[in-house]
């Protein structure tokens, strides 16, 4: 999958578990589709505006986490 083509959370959380190393242009993908990035954060990348969250779980991969209000 191409940066360009990430557009929901679910192919965010894929296109980082797609490579070995952490892709340094997830920033663009996050503010491209209005997600916040939470850089103080060392568990969550990133919220859309829903409230659902791609984080970080305890193998080191990135899962997309629902709030509540779903």
């Amino acid at each position: 999958m191409k940066q360009s083509e990430v557009k929901t959370l679910e192919q965010l959380a894929d296109y980082i578990n797609e490579r070995e190393d952490w892709p340094l242009k997830v920033d663009d993908i996050i503010e491209s589709n209005g997600w916040k990035y939470l850089k103080e954060n060392d568990w969550v990348v990133c919220l859309d505006s829903e409230g659902n969250r791609a984080e970080l779980n305890e193998d080191g991969k990135v899962e997309v986490v629902y709030s509540d209000a779903k």
